[in-house]
């Protein structure tokens, strides 16, 4: 569930601004991106752990899209994984990220309905979440068919990862993605200075860049993707999960290179 909130400007400690707007929406990258990629053509299901007051209407704006809700695993007497996110008119946010159900998933077996689920894919695509839980959960996977690993940390890459688990997810994947902040924490994590080095662990390494577009790089070569202004500008909550979405629907739907799927 997201709280988005717009400010003038974000508020120095000790400090309080007045809030212009707060909507509250259904979001997430899990659903952001699955509605994004559905809309395109490429079918798709949630795996998740959500709490006892996940809203029955978010379970049925998925199905509405068609999307497998079969993986998404209610926990009782816990909260739904909840983001506050804070926008200023300059387009800076600040985020507080809740994770609920989420937050103690590294200690919890898999459960078998997202093992079938994951199964049943082609394509498993991380994000928030716990790295311990993940790495089993694509371990397991990878014993009955080699599947496609996209993986994206997210902010949760400033507080959740360390250099040790961030090299053993990379290693697992397949598609890295991040925008310029979780480059330049993933640069220092490693210890590497240059965006190709990261294709000694993935394939392709995919780099947003909000208004200035975004970059995909390969082995054979780096493939800089300008930005498409919008008809009107709104809210750019969720925008790196609608091109995670339209990327993937792109590649494994509609069959194009890798330029036109950016």
């Amino acid at each position: 569930m997201d709280r988005i909130i717009s400010v003038d400007r974000l508020p120095e400690p000790d400090t309080s601004v007045a809030v212009k707007s707060m909507t509250d929406s259904f979001g997430g990258t899990a659903g952001n991106l699955s509605i994004m990629a559905t809309q395109l053509g490429l079918k798709t299901g949630i795996l998740s752990f959500v709490g006892d007051d996940f809203p029955e209407g978010y379970r049925k704006e998925l199905e509405n899209h068609n999307i497998s809700t079969d993986a998404i695993i209610e926990i009782k007497g816990e909260k739904t994984p909840t983001s506050i996110l804070i926008s200023d008119r300059n387009e800076r946010q600040a985020g507080l990220f809740y994770q609920g159900a989420m937050e103690k998933m590294a200690d919890r077996e898999i459960p078998q309905r997202m093992i079938d689920e994951v199964e049943n894919s082609d394509i498993l695509h991380i994000g928030t979440g716990h790295p311990e839980f993940y790495k089993r959960l694509v371990d397991r996977a990878g014993e009955k068919k080699e599947i496609i690993i996209g993986f994206e940390p997210g902010q949760e890459i400033h507080y959740i990862y360390d250099e040790n688990s961030l090299w053993d997810m990379l290693k697992r994947t397949s598609i890295y993605f991040t925008n310029e902040n979780e480059w330049n924490r993933t640069r220092d994590l490693l210890g590497i200075e240059r965006e190709e080095e990261l294709l000694a662990l993935v394939r392709v390494y995919v780099k947003t860049l909000g208004s200035r577009g975004s970059i995909i790089y390969t082995e054979d070569r780096n493939i800089e993707i300008p930005a498409i202004p919008p008809e009107k500008e709104v809210d750019s909550t969720g925008c790196g999960d609608a091109y995670k979405g339209a990327f993937y629907a792109a590649l494994y739907a509609k069959g194009m290179e890798l330029e036109e799927a950016g």
